[in-house]
């Protein structure tokens, strides 16, 4: 299935000095904001790259793994810890239905 970035939140840390480039736009090409919004999408930028710092130092990485921990976690089988990692559509609905809390994070890329 297909996999999407299931993160656990925690408070920010300072941004980088170099922000991300522009977002792919899926229709092709990149997509670029001018003007007063420049501001805001730069603030926005700047926020997922504290919010990943912050979760990179203080949790851990658990891969594909993330569903199969956080229920464990839940379950008292694993040690209580912050992790983070990536889960199927599917795994974290049924996370959500198993009522163990997890946070979905957009989770910025590096610059290739």
């Amino acid at each position: 299935g297909r996999k999407s970035n299931a993160r656990h939140a925690a408070p920010k840390t300072p941004a980088p000095d170099n922000p991300p480039a522009p977002e792919s736009n899926p229709e092709g090409g990149d997509q670029f904001v001018s003007g007063p919004e420049t501001t805001a999408a730069d603030t926005f930028r700047k926020a997922l790259w504290e919010v990943r710092r912050h979760v990179e130092s203080n949790a851990e990485h658990v891969g594909d793994a993330f569903a199969k921990e956080a229920r464990a976690i839940h379950e008292g089988e694993s040690e209580a810890r912050s992790i983070y990692g990536e889960s199927s559509e599917k795994e974290a609905e049924d996370l959500r239905e198993d009522g163990i809390d997890f946070a979905r994070i957009p989770w910025p890329k590096h610059d290739a």
